[in-house]
């Protein structure tokens, strides 16, 4: 008399694959979950926040310049002002890995006039003169947090462990 387990074997190797692909499972919904984000970052930046009025001078100058040389000069400088608005400055990756801190997806805006914007900055003359404080727009904090307070983002969460009973049951 005794008790038998039948499919023990198959059920553990069964784990064994799935538990290899929960990382990828989980990194393609996170960049999912992130790009999300990302675009409502996009949608909810300030418009107007580039640098291109400052560059249409530079240009502009660079038309009337007496010399060539000083032409070229007044177009590379143009050209390094860049000119691109906020909005276009959003970069999304995922950072980490699976054996120590586990994975994260990073969102960050690579202009140089984000923080300036987001956080505020002070007026100051050319002569030195405090004229004052801008206040910060705070528009990615409120973003980020209407984000995770969303239900888009539990479902982002949810659709992990979705996919991964997906592959158990098939």
């Amino acid at each position: 008399m005794g008790l038998e387990m039948n499919g023990l074997n198959e059920a553990i190797k069964a784990l064994g694959d799935i538990s290899k692909q929960i990382p990828y499972t989980a990194e393609k919904h996170l960049r999912k979950a992130g790009n999300e984000l990302k675009q409502e970052a996009i949608d909810a930046t300030p418009h107007g926040t580039g640098r291109k009025k400052a560059v249409a001078r530079l240009e502009a100058k660079a038309e009337n310049a007496a010399t060539l040389s000083e032409e070229k000069a007044l177009k590379k400088k143009a050209k390094k002002f860049g000119g691109k608005d906020l909005a276009s400055g959003w970069k999304g990756s995922i950072k980490g890995d699976w054996n120590g801190e586990g994975i994260r997806y990073e969102l960050k805006n690579i202009r140089p006039h984000y923080h300036l914007i987001e956080h505020g900055h002070k007026m100051v003359s050319h002569t030195g003169k405090n004229l004052g404080f801008v206040q910060g727009k705070h528009f990615f904090e409120q973003t980020f947090n209407r984000y995770v307070d969303s239900d888009s983002f539990d479902e982002a969460a949810g659709n992990i462990w979705d996919e991964i009973i997906k592959r158990w049951e098939g």
